[in-house]
């Protein structure tokens, strides 16, 4: 009988473009070798019942330390979000700090979470943790993942196994959560090196395992002529600026994509005004090459939007399938963004790379892994650098040919590492 599996974060709700890919196919990998029984998803991850206990003191000192890096409030707003939020999370299930987990087990196992979350464990074989997304930071999502993962090894005593991920310990209280959860896992599946070798710098043990993003294993992109029957009927959304509806893109004439990242998550009317010069200059530099917008995640759509707007460029929407826009980056002579699994489909497209940094050094792994030559730009000093990113662009369009970035044979041993570590766990 197959194994039973307890999957949690599945990121088929999720905002982007790389949480419908890596699910979806991170499901279709896991079902080869055992049953998904249930599921968790990433909305649930991010489920706010609260439990209204007294606070000990190490929330209160927790709480403390919080308000004290706070170092500036320009709006009420701000000041609501960032008292009132701590306060809020004094009374959750989930822990501030390692030094609450064991508390937090006790009031979690006793609440009506502990069936939503994980059901009935004694049927589970294993419990399976997607962690797309990264771990990184002073964020809820990596310490609701790293409770879990401690419910699931050491409350339940059930395997447990973290997969497909980037970790950035970036933060002391995440560090300590790390150190005391992540050496008690059955298993530890990196989807890059540069996490591999940071996490064994900073702690070095565990069951630890190098794989590949799920991403790689897309392998139904459409060509540029299928694309083009699509957009023919219909099949890609597509927003035109300034009511420009009859406009008319041809996907197999060359274009190149650009997009935004996590690294723009908090920017300025500046940075967003200089992004608008350095696509100006991209245009006025390849006049006969056309520029699509994309808009890889919900939170990039309203920068790319406003930008569109004052560019003239179309828009690839959030809301188009992971294939579709999958399919429109690869197709791209160049991707000029932030965005890891959009730099991921332009690989496996051929595609040639211009980065921009994201809030992880995940981006900066891609060139590392495969030795690419291409630059990564930093969002916030885009105002430095418009003339420099232009020229980027030009370059890598008229440099090699189309498709020499990484080979068959990179792309066949990224799909390898997948099936490795997923085998791994069933061993």
């Amino acid at each position: 009988m197959a194994d039973k599996i307890l999957f949690i974060s599945d990121t088929s709700d999720g905002q982007n473009w790389g949480c419908h890919a890596t699910s979806n196919i991170l499901r279709e990998r896991l079902s080869r070798s055992a049953t998904i029984q249930k599921t968790l998803f990433l909305s649930d991850i991010h489920d706010k019942n609260l439990s209204l206990t007294i606070p000990n003191i190490s929330e209160i000192k927790y709480m403390i330390n919080y308000y004290s890096k706070i170092k500036s409030l320009d709006s009420h707003q701000n000041t609501f979000f960032n008292y009132a939020i701590p306060i809020v999370d004094m009374f959750d299930y989930f822990p501030l700090s390692v030094t609450q987990f064991e508390r937090k087990a006790n009031e979690f196992l006793n609440s009506r979470l502990a069936t939503k979350f994980f059901g009935s464990i004694s049927d589970i074989d294993h419990v399976i943790i997607n962690g797309e997304g990264s771990i990184h930071g002073d964020r809820r999502k990596s310490k609701v993942l790293l409770f879990l993962a401690y419910l699931g090894k050491i409350v339940y005593n059930v395997d447990t196994h973290i997969i497909n991920h980037t970790l950035a310990i970036d933060d002391p209280c995440l560090k300590s959560m790390v150190e005391m959860v992540y050496p008690e896992l059955d298993t530890i599946i990196f989807r890059e090196p540069v996490s591999l070798t940071h996490y064994l710098k900073q702690v070095g043990e565990g069951n630890v395992i190098l794989s590949a993003d799920a991403a790689w294993y897309i392998n139904n992109m459409k060509s540029a002529q299928e694309l083009n029957r699509l957009y023919k009927y219909d099949g890609i959304d597509i927003w035109y600026p300034r009511v420009q509806t009859n406009q008319k893109l041809d996907f197999s004439r060359p274009y190149i994509t650009v997009g935004g990242g996590s690294g723009f998550q908090r920017y300025t009317e500046t940075v967003k005004s200089n992004f608008i010069d350095v696509i100006e200059l991209i245009d006025n530099k390849n006049p006969n090459i056309e520029i699509m917008l994309t808009a890889a995640a919900q939170r990039d759509e309203g920068m790319m939007l406003e930008i569109a707007e004052n560019t003239g460029h179309p828009l690839i929407k959030h809301n188009n399938s992971y294939n579709v826009a999958a399919s429109v980056i690869a197709n791209s002579e160049v991707y000029l963004g932030g965005r890891w699994h959009a730099s991921i489909f332009a690989l496996l497209g051929g595609a040639r790379l211009v980065n921009f940094n994201g809030n992880t050094f995940k981006i900066a792994a891609i060139k590392e892994q495969f030795e690419l030559s291409h630059p990564i730009y930093s969002c916030e000093n885009i105002g430095y650098q418009i003339t420099e990113i232009a020229s980027s662009v030009s370059e890598r369009i008229k440099s090699k040919p189309k498709g020499d970035e990484i080979s068959e044979a990179q792309i066949s041993e990224m799909k390898s590492l997948i099936d490795n570590g997923i085998n791994h766990i069933f061993k």
